[in-house]
């Protein structure tokens, strides 16, 4: 299913054909081959493998239940990865985990049914997922904590795009503003429930100064070597080595506001330094969100993705999300497909940023015990709808993933 998806999950060969009143000229002019490529792929035989909760839990970790891979053939697979109840375990090399038609892997589970998701990958892409059910028991209160990992992206300065947003300049007005203080929201509600939270700010400076009481909230939140500007180099590279840290038990967010473009199907976010030449994108010089994509699937444990990005030409990817939701990450975006994210000067905030704001300190406190991921969610849509007329309609998605405290009452 998850190889078919590249060839049959396209929304824009579906806009391109009713543009061009012609599937297959479509299908020619963004996927030159495609036919060829998927008739491989359907001849090509994915990794067999089988799951099963071990029978001996003598070597389990309080905690943990030992898993089982099963199967002659699944030395076919190169890695296999690991979701427990949507959360990500880790990935292991084929060859780290044993052979011989046995290899097994100690997976950590909460009290009660846990879903425990395996994926086998062969070196061509190919892949296979199997899932068992194992029961947890009751753990030690002393359990560790996790620590909470916060990176938030903030571009509302583009220099060298004067024009390029429809004749004007591509400048937001509140993009800094939405990242700073959803850290400091974060840092109030979300932080105490960790061990310690380590953060990420990638936001244009000289914003950040026009804003004194933000610039000192920041200080105090995150080291000045951790402050960055927020052009393609910053956020490729210093995102991807700050989400290799999260462990199975820690929590991830990830916030990114400014804008996002579709160029053919690829969806690339815009930082600070992106240029056009021509009236068309310079590419080399957008992030392209599969980079981000894969280093939030490297990231362990809890991820949730926040996205408030500003369509300057109302381009939206309906299938970054569902990527990062099959992924086994908590999404909230902005917006769904065909509208478009909204910034009100009153608010000085993007409407769904200030909305998400609200909810974590507390508007999203539905039954007095803390903010839920679903209860966030249900808050910041009817939150966006109103504060709109439902001119913008916001986007949620959890997973198969139990619906976790996010933030303290």
């Amino acid at each position: 299913g998850d190889q078919l998806k590249r060839f049959l999950f396209s929304p824009e060969i579906v806009r391109r054909a009713i543009v061009l009143k012609s599937a297959a000229q479509a299908i020619e002019e963004l996927r030159p081959g495609a036919d060829d490529a998927l008739q491989k792929l359907l001849q090509h035989r994915p990794p067999e493998f089988g799951i099963r909760v071990a029978e001996d839990q003598s070597s389990a970790s309080d905690g943990h239940v030992v898993i089982e891979i099963t199967g002659e053939e699944s030395d076919a697979a190169a890695e296999f990865s690991v979701l427990s109840n949507s959360i990500k375990i880790g990935d292991f090399a084929s060859r780290d985990i044993g052979g011989a038609g046995k290899r097994t892997i100690e997976v950590p589970v909460t009290e009660g049914s846990n879903i425990i998701k395996v994926t086998g990958t062969d070196e061509a892409g190919y892949l296979t997922e199997r899932s068992v059910t194992a029961l947890g028991k009751k753990q030690d209160a002393t359990a560790r904590k996790g620590k909470l990992y916060v990176a938030v992206i903030g571009v509302e300065s583009y220099p060298n795009l004067p024009d390029a947003c429809s004749g004007r300049s591509c400048d937001l007005r509140f993009s800094v503003d939405d990242a700073t203080e959803l850290l400091q929201a974060i840092a109030e509600k979300a932080s105490p429930m960790a061990e310690e939270m380590e953060t990420l700010v990638l936001v244009n400076r000289s914003a950040l100064k026009e804003n004194p009481e933000q610039e000192r909230a920041v200080a105090a939140l995150a080291d000045a070597s951790r402050v960055m500007e927020p052009d393609s180099d910053a956020i490729e590279d210093e995102l991807a080595d700050f989400l290799d840290k999260p462990t199975a038990d820690d929590r991830t967010i990830v916030f990114v506001a400014g804008h996002g473009v579709n160029i053919d199907e690829d969806y690339y976010f815009v930082p600070t330094d992106a240029r056009q030449e021509g009236g068309k994108w310079r590419r080399s010089s957008l992030v392209e969100w599969s980079d981000i994509q894969r280093a939030l699937d490297r990231a362990k444990g809890l991820r949730v993705l926040m996205i408030d990005t500003c369509h300057a030409a109302n381009a939206f990817n309906p299938g970054l999300e569902k990527e990062s939701a099959d992924s086994g990450l908590v999404v909230y975006s902005a917006t769904a497909a065909n509208s478009t994210a909204a910034e009100i000067a009153s608010l000085r905030h993007g409407v769904f940023t200030h909305a998400m704001i609200e909810g974590l300190r507390g508007k999203a406190n539905l039954f007095g015990d803390g903010v839920y991921l679903l209860g966030l969610g249900e808050y910041i849509s009817h939150e966006v709808t109103r504060l709109t007329s439902q001119k913008q309609t916001p986007y949620f998605r959890l997973n198969n993933i139990a619906n976790a405290l996010i933030a303290l009452p």
